[in-house]
């Protein structure tokens, strides 16, 4: 046998791609690109890393500022369910003591004489009750 001549059995360790074997960007798992462009194993990898990288950061504020906004709703919604009727009248301090934040709500009405603030469920308004203010709760 000549020095130049390759042996069968030496065939099935040489790697046929032009491409070397990358780390998928997604699990860091060894794979061999059969594309140039391939930074991923496959699509599902390809979408999960998109996501991960692209959809969640890009999402992160508008689903902190949702969940302060359904903590808002949930807070009314326990205030009216003790109230009577179609409206339920009470404290302004011991709704923010639970936690409601008025600068997430939904949207304002100043167009009647009387203005409201909005959340996804419920409709509110604060007036003076002497010393204190209180809160007027109605279902929307």
């Amino acid at each position: 046998m000549k020095e130049n001549d390759i042996e069968v059995n030496d065939l099935e360790n040489v790697n046929p791609s032009p491409y070397l074997p990358r780390l998928c960007l997604c699990c860091g798992q060894e794979f061999q690109p059969t594309r140039s462009d391939h930074d991923c194993i496959d699509k599902k990898h390809t979408d999960r890393n998109y996501y991960q990288t692209v959809t969640k950061p890009k999402n992160a504020e508008r689903n902190k500022i949702e969940k302060i906004q359904r903590q808002n709703d949930r807070i009314l919604s326990k205030y009216f369910k003790s109230g009577k009727g179609d409206q339920a009248i009470c404290f302004w301090e011991s709704v923010l003591a639970d936690g409601f934040d008025e600068n997430y709500i939904q949207g304002t009405d100043n167009s009647s004489t009387v203005p409201y603030a909005y959340t996804y469920n419920f409709k509110y308004t604060l007036f003076n009750d002497g010393e204190l203010i209180k809160i007027k709760i109605l279902k929307k």
